[in-house]
């Protein structure tokens, strides 16, 4: 009984917690496309990653310990190609300038790297960091210099590496914070990190130090877990237990809220992680429907 308790809470939240549906952003999501299998009919288990590096969509399907590449020409998304992830537990994947494929294990909590035909290059291994050794990422992402920055819940900082893993730079995180579960880059340069305790973002410009840059987000959001930022600055977070998307402006202002609560085509289940491809179109690893959504925006 106890367990099943705990399951239901996420599902609570989200039915109990009244949003408010207004906002000055006026586009609309239109659902397009949804994936539930690969090309074998194999289905999508707990998917939680997606990357969007055109022409591909690459989906970690964590529950089945795989790699999807999918393409999404001419209206249709489908599986062009699948790579076996092993002993890894996929939670995020990134792709470098050179098509080069980085995971991050959810299970042993360390970055393995992957080649361009998806063979295993081992763990990637730091060198130089400061202070201690002891790196536990949450979350990375890869800027346009093939530089990865690592979310390092253990010495609470952003580190930055390149492909290799050579120290480059850090960033601490910023004081009296709750938990910080996420990391965005945008094309400026500019760090973004999300912390879902006190339901707030906060941003580096590129060699500054992190500061609020959203308040009273409680009103909007049940428990954000992911975000990533478009190129006119707009952030889209993913409140996971909310099932739901929401929108800010690039000031860190509250400008919508997008999607719902259910197991349709449209609908959200306890969603993960959300890219953007150059077109515009968003696309959600749709975590406990097991599938991956494709929406266009509609302004």
């Amino acid at each position: 009984m106890r367990h099943s308790f705990i399951f239901l809470i996420p599902l609570l939240a989200a039915v109990l917690t009244p949003f408010p549906s207004f906002g000055s952003d006026q586009s609309k999501l239109k659902h397009v496309n949804s994936s539930y299998a690969d090309a074998a009919q194999i289905g999508l288990k707990s998917p939680e990653g997606v990357s969007c590096n055109d022409p591909y969509l690459y989906v970690a399907d964590t529950g089945n310990s795989r790699l999807l590449r999918y393409t999404y020409q001419d209206g249709a998304l489908l599986v062009d190609k699948v790579f076996p992830a092993g002993n890894v537990v996929p939670i995020q994947v990134q792709v470098n300038s050179r098509a080069e494929f980085y995971l991050l294990d959810g299970k042993a909590r360390q970055i393995v790297r992957l080649d361009t035909a998806g063979n295993p290059k081992g763990t990637l291994s730091l060198k130089g960091v400061p202070g201690t050794q002891k790196v536990v990422p949450k979350s990375f992402r890869i800027d346009g210099r093939d530089n990865l920055y690592i979310l390092d819940l253990f010495s609470e900082r952003v580190l930055v590496v390149d492909g290799e893993g050579t120290f480059q730079s850090q960033f601490a995180f910023p004081e009296d914070y709750g938990f910080i579960s996420d990391l965005a880059l945008d094309e400026k340069g500019a760090v973004y990190l999300l912390d879902s305790v006190r339901v707030a973002v906060h941003k580096a410009d590129r060699g500054g130090e992190f500061r609020a840059l959203t308040t009273g987000l409680k009103s909007y959001v049940n428990f954000p877990t992911y975000l990533t930022v478009d190129e006119r600055g707009r952030i889209f977070v993913v409140d996971q237990y909310g099932s739901g998307l929401v929108l800010l402006a690039a000031d860190g202002s509250f400008a919508g809220r997008k999607l719902g609560m259910g197991w349709d085509e449209g609908f959200l289940y306890y969603p993960a992680q959300v890219c953007l491809n150059a077109a515009g179109d968003l696309f959600i690893a749709d975590r406990n429907n097991s599938r991956v959504q494709q929406f266009t925006q509609i302004e």
